[in-house]
């Protein structure tokens, strides 16, 4: 009797340590989208395409730029190319990079009040 008692214990056991694995597994993705961390599946686009059609890009996103001014006041940043060409605001709560940076911010475009689009970064990663 009692080798069969121990037998019905291993393997709910094993049942529970499956059955946590499997929600650790599937809860991963989603926890890091809440927290604004970087998955595997978002969209990385240059800076220009943003710019030039933000009206296309309602999802979260990653926009990889270089970082062409920073306002410590406000927590603000502009992401341009290379040659400046084009700039692009971003708002970060975060530690904001240094200017000339290359970096990849990640989050949404959103529209101001005054029809003007700005980014608004949840996670900035140097490239």
């Amino acid at each position: 009797m009692e080798k069969k008692s121990l037998g019905v214990v291993a393997i709910a056991l094993v049942l529970i340590g499956a059955g946590w694995g499997v929600h650790w597994l599937t809860s991963r993705p989603s926890e890091k989208a809440e927290t604004g961390a970087t998955a595997n599946n978002v969209k990385i686009v240059d800076v220009n395409e943003v710019v030039n059609n933000p009206e296309m890009f309602k999802d979260f996103i990653g926009v990889k730029g270089t970082i062409a001014h920073v306002d410590e006041r406000s927590l603000a940043f502009t992401l341009g190319c290379e040659d400046a060409c084009i700039e692009m605001p971003v708002k970060f709560n975060g530690q904001l990079p240094k200017e000339g940076t290359n970096v990849i911010a990640y989050g949404e475009v959103k529209k101001t009040e005054q029809a003007k689009y700005v980014f608004i970064a949840q996670e900035v990663e140097a490239k």
